[in-house]
Formats: C-alpha cells, structure tokens, sequence
C-alpha cells in the first residue's frame, strides 16, 4: 500500500506543470555599453587589482550610470566562447546621449 501512495505521489509531482525559465533581472537604462579589457600583465593580481578598483572608482563616482557589472571570462574550452579577455564591463546609462 505505501507503494501504491508512492506512486501516485510522484506522478502528481510529475505531472505539474513546471517553469523551465530562469528568472532574470532586466537590466535598467535605454543604453548598455559592453566592453572587454585585455591587461598587459593579466597575471599581476597587483595589475587586476588596481584596474578593477579604478573600474568601481569610475563606477561609482559617474552620475549617468545606472547600473554596472563587472565579469570575468568564464574557464570554459569551448570554440565558441572568447575567454581572452581579462575583464568584461556592462554599463547602462538612462539614454545614448548620456
């Protein structure tokens, strides 16, 4: 008999619809701008550090921008990805002539 709920449990839950899609946050702001910086010396955490705080010092003291993002590469080895680059910026701004 415990069989029997069981699985008519699980079928239940299985048969619930279920949402596939991730939810996300869209991101604010008519304009995003994407860049992509390749340092020098990518392997100097003294190089990564000082840029990456110069990013958040401009970032934090620009008053057009809404919202900002900073990201690295992902370590993945797949053709279709670009992982050359040291750091990634996405910046949005209330509109193009900001």
């Amino acid at each position: 008999m415990k069989s029997l709920y069981l699985t008519l449990f699980v079928s239940f839950i299985v048969s619930l619809p279920m949402k596939a899609q991730a939810q996300s946050t869209p991101i604010e702001g008519k304009f995003v701008h994407m860049v992509f910086f390749w340092l020098k010396n990518p392997e100097s955490n003294t190089d990564r550090e000082s840029f990456k705080k110069a990013l958040n010092q401009f970032m934090e003291t620009n008053p057009q921008v809404i919202s900002t993002h900073i990201g690295q590469p992902a370590p993945t080895n797949r053709p279709v990805i670009d992982n050359s680059y040291t750091y990634s910026l996405v910046v949005s701004f209330p509109d193009l002539a900001t």
